[in-house]
């Protein structure tokens, strides 16, 4: 998105816009808020209200555009060769053929990890296996994977019987259960070890509107919700140390998020010396972003727990955004009026939907020729405009799990291009 800016400085230059404007132009047409308020907090206090005036003429065609680029991303990117698939989880019985025993975890590792067994019934012994488990011929398991898999799975293993294993909750029975204990936030599965202390296994987990297999390697975060498949004499134990409230889960605990802010905080203060031109900062939304990342990535240090709940996560996201624009809005509302009322308005809002046309094009350009398909350049048109209304509306058309990784890798970088790029335009 670096690459916009010269652009958006150049058509400011050929409309006589003043650098103010221009930097809330550019803003506007690459849908960031907090690069409008990088670019305010270098402005003189008599022009604060300039850079929401560009913002604000520019914004709307900034996410319709988007929208509409979406849509036409899936008329003009092919699919990748094997990539249609379905992703939703699926249980399925299977009995195990002649000569077609192994290992379990030789099973997760054939299919990368895509694949789960919860539960083995042999003779009238019904259990969860561990990774070491061998499967043997005639045993019936229990196979969660995505629904385009169950064929190949069943037609590797042996055959699909009348009855399914899942139907029995006498001896094993499963339950949706909430992690709303701190002490298990952060932590992999394979330390909980539910397999040898409890004869239990966690097959699936929900985070917000994502399902995924559960593995050894997941780290459990607040709020998800996952299947526990357990012996029903224990179903009560592993309740209480995953913690399974509701309640809880929607608590605010502000140690970790104080803590986390305040050192954003202060890294947006670090001065970023440019030559020739000073100095620039990320900010009050840069360096939480930047901070946030790392914490983000550590997912907790001793006692303090980093990630919020998901629900309190959305929550503080939209009430950030709704005070910053109810406040930019004031602020900039009576410069808005003069410029439409003037009919200078219209310069900027062309000038607006250039960029934002030129920039949804070169990024499905980018898309195409590294073959990400329709919806991981749907995620890099969404992640590189930090668009969630975006991503929401590529998700109701996809349900690709690449178009949210691509969006996850490409927002950081882009949030943080923006917000320097909106003060380099003011100091330039």
């Amino acid at each position: 998105m670096g690459v916009m800016a010269p652009v958006a400085a150049l058509i400011g230059n050929l409309l006589d816009l003043g650098r103010a404007e221009t930097a809330g132009l550019y803003a506007g047409s690459l849908t960031n808020t907090p690069a409008l308020a990088a670019a305010q907090s270098l402005v003189d206090p008599s022009e604060q209200s300039l850079p929401v005036v560009g913002y604000a003429l520019s914004y709307p065609y900034g996410v319709l555009g988007i929208l509409a680029a979406i849509v036409m991303i899936g008329r003009v990117v092919p699919q990748r060769p094997g990539a249609e698939h379905d992703t939703e989880l699926q249980s399925v019985t299977v009995r195990v053929g002649q000569g077609r025993g192994q290992i379990v975890s030789n099973l997760y590792g054939r299919y990368d990890g895509a694949v789960g067994v919860s539960r083995v019934q042999r003779g009238e012994d019904i259990f969860v296996p561990a990774r070491s488990d061998r499967v043997e011929p005639h045993d019936l398991i229990a196979v969660t994977c995505p629904a385009d898999l169950v064929e190949a799975v069943i037609g590797s293993l042996g055959d699909r019987p009348s009855a399914q294993l899942t139907d029995d909750r006498s001896r094993l029975d499963f339950r949706r259960m909430v992690i709303s204990n701190p002490d298990v936030v952060g932590v992999h599965l394979s330390k909980l070890k539910l397999t040898a202390r409890y004869g239990a296994t966690i097959t699936r987990v929900r985070r917000g509107e994502s399902d995924m297999l559960a593995n050894l390697e997941t780290v459990l975060e607040p709020g998800d919700r996952v299947r526990v498949v357990a012996p029903p004499e224990r179903m009560a134990d592993i309740a209480n140390e995953l913690g399974d409230s509701e309640r809880r889960v929607s608590e605010f605990h502000p140690r970790g998020f104080s803590i986390g802010l305040l050192l954003g905080l202060l890294v947006g203060l670090i001065p970023i010396p440019v030559p020739g031109v000073g100095s620039i900062e990320l900010g009050s939304a840069g360096g939480p972003l930047l901070v946030g990342l790392l914490l983000g990535w550590r997912e907790r240090t001793g006692p303090l727990v980093w990630q919020a709940p998901h629900d309190v996560s959305f929550t503080l996201r939209q009430l950030g955004s709704l005070l910053f624009l109810g406040m930019a809005g004031t602020s900039g509302g009576a410069a808005l009026r003069s410029a439409l009322a003037g009919g200078d308005g219209l310069r900027p809002i062309a000038a607006g939907f250039v960029i934002t046309s030129l920039s949804a094009a070169l990024l499905v350009a980018v898309g195409k020729w590294q073959d990400l398909g329709p919806a991981g350049t749907a995620g890099l048109v969404s992640g590189a405009h930090t668009q969630p209304a975006a991503l929401a509306f590529a998700a109701e058309r996809t349900g690709d799990p690449q178009l949210d990784l691509t969006y996850a890798l490409i927002l950081p970088a882009a949030m943080v291009t923006k917000i320097l790029a909106a003060q380099l335009l003011i100091l330039i």
